[in-house]
């Protein structure tokens, strides 16, 4: 039906508006536990369930709680934005150059040393929208 493809095209256009603006989104806001001085670098995040709450270890000294299920829901490539933020934004050592890969370079190249916080709720936000526009399809017929 042409209704239903319009509200495709508008999905469409929504989803791509929503992936290529992610640095534009609110941050999500979430909890954080803290042990002593805040530090803003990461070396390696991960993230954690512990019984219903789901928590992401930024690095020694800082938590983020209370991660919503729906972060997960959205899927681009077969992970949701926030666990290729969790891949991606790591420091490790290159196997074959032995050049350090650094993120929290970037951040600090770009005078931001929350940058990389900042992307983390950013990537919650995105996939909470993405499901929305999901949601909002129109179910097809056979």
């Amino acid at each position: 039906m042409a209704s239903d493809f319009a509200a495709f095209e508008r999905a469409g256009r929504d989803l791509a508006k929503l992936v290529l603006g992610y640095e534009s989104l609110p941050e999500y806001q979430l909890e954080i536990e803290s042990k002593g001085t805040s530090d803003f670098q990461v070396d390696k995040m991960s993230i954690e369930k512990t019984g219903e709450l789901l928590s992401l270890k930024y690095n020694a000294t800082t938590k983020f709680v209370g991660i919503p299920d729906e972060a997960f829901s959205y899927k681009v490539f077969g992970r949701s934005p926030l666990e290729w933020v969790v891949a991606r934004y790591q420091k490790k050592t290159d196997k074959n150059n032995g050049i350090l890969q650094d993120p929290n370079l970037w951040s600090s190249e770009a005078g931001d040393e929350k940058y990389i916080m900042s992307l983390v709720r950013k990537s919650i936000t995105l996939s909470i929208e993405a499901n929305a526009v999901v949601s909002s399809l129109p179910k097809l017929q056979n």
